[in-house]
């Protein structure tokens, strides 16, 4: 069993490229405030079982998460005159959960085996590309907080036991090391695929 979840979630506050606050050159505004808020919240759960003479189950929770959250005043070709404060920020809060639970009951051979993989890359920015002018306080925020949690319980029952690598001692039976290469490999490609990140 493979739960495969590919999540990228962007969240944008911003001012245009070449675009005036004020809207006419050389005017100014009283004051500027630009902020992006984001919440995320990603589950990936996988779970298998399976019983007989070789009882061989794998499971696999594999998360692929990039959440951005970003406030940005673009370029101007002149300078941005605010007549008070200017604050810009962004703040984010992403949560991952990912679980996997895998049971084997075999007479002859049992391999129970449950991984959780969770791979994130969470950015949060508050910037700008134009010059600015206030009569107050400047301000640029960026906060940003990432809960990662990750469980996996496998047991199994009967059989032959696993090696001192956890492996079946059957020689039929996949490694638990070559079913997390082939599905992390399988994953990569299809986040690629998919443009995920971009």
């Amino acid at each position: 069993s493979v739960a495969l979840n590919i999540v990228a979630n962007r969240s944008l506050a911003e001012v245009g490229d070449g675009v005036s606050i004020a809207g006419t050159s050389g005017h100014s505004v009283d004051s500027l405030d630009l902020s992006a808020t984001a919440v995320h919240d990603i589950d990936t759960e996988a779970e298998a079982g399976s019983a007989g003479g070789v009882a061989i189950t794998p499971a696999l929770a594999l998360t692929l998460a990039a959440d951005n959250t970003t406030a940005d005043l673009g370029t101007l070709s002149g300078t941005e005159v605010v007549a008070n404060g200017i604050s810009v920020s962004a703040t984010q809060q992403a949560t991952e959960n990912t679980s996997s639970k895998g049971e084997a009951k075999g007479q002859k051979v049992a391999v129970g085996a449950a991984l959780a993989l969770a791979l994130v890359n969470d950015g949060v920015n508050a910037q700008t590309s134009r010059s600015l002018q206030a009569g107050g306080d400047v301000s640029f925020t960026a906060m940003g907080a990432s809960l990662n949690t990750l469980a996996s319980t496998a047991s199994a029952s009967g059989g032959k036991p696993a090696d001192a690598s956890g492996n079946s001692t059957d020689s039929s039976a996949p490694s638990v090391d070559s079913t997390v290469n082939s599905e992390f490999s399988n994953a990569g490609s299809e986040q690629g695929k998919a443009g995920v990140g971009d």
